[in-house]
């Protein structure tokens, strides 16, 4: 990407000095100085500064006067007609474009904000489980002949008790086929599903839903999506 930054010197005030002598054309009634204020435009802003500068123009040869012929006299005058010129006040206008740009990145870095915050905190309810703590996952059992186990499915489930070892889950009466966690209602008399107990170490480490294969031999994995507290 491209930014062309353009400056301009806008002319605020232009004054004759009838009583100065031109360097040039060595005539009075020749000398007319022009002050100039700094616009800058980048495209994302419009800056007014407030840096001033000027020049000085010959009428009788047609020419500007360089800098470095200007007189005492001529640097005077210009001097003290800089300081009764009334300049635009300096200011800055931020474009449109340059606007949706910072509305884009703050969308941006809120998203990614927001699932740095959710990672951090499923990560801390994985690691530190507690009573009542809920998961969103997907239970996979063994398939039945040539076609998909009707058990499969996403649910929510709810830790009912923690030992040493183990991890008790109370499953939800309702399973989808597709994901839509939002479809769930989540109080807590609607967990009346399988009760799962699978392994306290896995779920810490691995965010695993490990059962117990004699207990559930049908059920190959349980993958956990979200956590709740």
């Amino acid at each position: 990407m491209f930014i062309h930054i353009a400056s301009s010197y806008n002319v605020i005030h232009s004054q004759k000095a009838d009583d100065l002598i031109s360097p040039i054309c060595n005539k009075t009634k020749s000398i007319e100085f022009t002050i100039y204020q700094l616009h800058v435009n980048s495209g994302f802003s419009y800056k007014v500064t407030n840096k001033i500068s000027g020049s000085a123009y010959c009428h009788v040869t047609g020419q500007d006067i360089p800098n470095v012929k200007w007189t005492p006299e001529m640097e005077s005058r210009f001097e003290a007609i800089k300081k009764e010129v009334v300049i635009e006040p300096p200011s800055t206008k931020y474009s449109l474009l340059f606007k949706c740009l910072l509305l884009i990145l703050g969308i941006i870095f809120s998203v990614l904000g927001y699932f740095i915050w959710q990672a951090q905190y499923s990560n801390h309810i994985q690691k530190n489980p507690q009573i009542g703590d809920m998961v969103y996952f997907y239970m996979l059992y063994q398939q039945e002949g040539e076609g998909v186990n009707s058990n499969n499915g996403f649910t929510w489930g709810i830790i009912s008790s923690i030992n040493d070892t183990s991890i008790v889950l109370e499953t939800h009466q309702q399973k989808n086929e597709v994901s839509n966690e939002r479809s769930f209602s989540l109080d807590k008399t609607l967990f009346t599903g399988e009760t799962l107990q699978v392994d306290l170490e896995a779920y810490r480490q691995k965010g695993e839903l490990k059962v117990n294969n004699e207990e559930h031999p049908n059920l190959l994995k349980s993958s956990i999506y979200k956590y709740k507290r």
